[in-house]
């Protein structure tokens, strides 16, 4: 993992290892347009 410090913030870039997919809708939240926002991934792996 690697952090940069940009401006006031910090930056983590990592390299992502395993993934795992489920039945359940994913839930997430991100930061944008200086708010935070929930996204629900609704698509089922099989629709992918």
């Amino acid at each position: 993992m690697e952090r940069k410090a940009i401006g006031t913030h910090s930056v983590f870039y990592a390299q992502v290892e395993a993934t795992r997919l489920g039945d359940e809708p994913a839930e997430t939240l991100i930061w944008f347009d200086r708010g935070f926002h929930s996204l629900v991934a609704t698509v089922k792996p099989d629709e992918a």
